[in-house]
């Protein structure tokens, strides 16, 4: 068995991953559609 500690950084190693990748997803969502308005207007 892994010791307590170790299930502690691994939750947090993941939570921060997915938290990086969900605020790079949402940052190129705006780029993308910063672009798409400049290109309509």
């Amino acid at each position: 068995m892994h010791e307590p500690w170790v299930a502690y950084v691994v939750v947090g190693t993941v939570a921060a991953l997915i938290m990086l990748g969900k605020n790079m997803i949402f940052f190129n969502n705006d780029s993308k559609d910063k672009d798409k308005k400049n290109d309509k207007s």
